[in-house]
């Protein structure tokens, strides 16, 4: 009973306190409680369900669908579109599971245009296969030194790029998911990216799922 009644006091206090702040703000104090966010998001056939991390919480920088491809850019407060060093993508492309298109088959054409665009200098590796939800996905990560061809409205010049990717069949459509940072890169040597960081936004990719 003490045990019920502090709780109730403790969220009685903890409501009483957001009352005095404003609709924002109280968004940002609830997410604040929170590790992540978890989010839903209709890209096409189905909805994507996927967690938000919010210290420090990643703002949506960039939307748009056309002709059959969705993207969304979200980026932690402090970066924008045009100087980030942190960056979190969701795309879906519009009938590709209908045109004898899988997870693995898009891992191979996005692993053959890196290497078209950059020659054979990217670290390139498979991580985790998974069914999910009976959607089938794969993870793998990909690194790339610093390159002319790189610079691209939305990139900083002379920095490479780490990105974790993901993508799952949907019931019509192709999902990608990835986590992009700016690094220094270099050929034969790990990638630079802190290794607990890159553990948890393994796990919290593994979470994605289709709805």
């Amino acid at each position: 009973m003490y045990v019920k009644s502090f709780i109730f006091i403790g969220y009685f206090l903890f409501i009483s306190s957001l009352q005095a702040l404003s609709p924002q703000e109280v968004k940002k104090e609830l997410i604040k409680s929170q590790k992540e966010l978890k989010s839903v998001i209709r890209i096409f056939s189905q909805t994507v369900a996927f967690s938000i991390p919010t210290k420090p919480f990643y703002k949506p920088v960039f939307k748009k669908q056309q002709r059959g491809h969705f993207i969304i850019e979200f980026v932690p407060e402090g970066q924008s579109l045009k100087k980030w060093t942190d960056m979190y993508t969701l795309q879906g492309f519009q009938g590709f599971a209908r045109k004898n298109m899988n997870a693995m088959k898009m891992m191979d054409m996005l692993k053959y245009n890196f290497k078209k665009r950059f020659s054979d200098r990217i670290h390139f590796q498979e991580l985790y296969r998974r069914d999910l939800a009976g959607d089938k996905g794969i993870m793998f990560v990909v690194g790339i030194p610093a390159s002319k061809a790189l610079d691209l409205p939305g990139y900083l010049r002379k920095r490479g790029e780490v990105a974790l990717y993901i993508v799952i069949k949907g019931k019509e459509d192709i999902y990608l998911i990835h986590r992009s940072w700016k690094a220094d890169i270099k050929l034969g040597e790990l990638l630079p990216v802190d290794k607990k960081e890159f553990e948890y936004w393994m796990e919290l990719l593994k979470k994605v799922s289709l709805v």
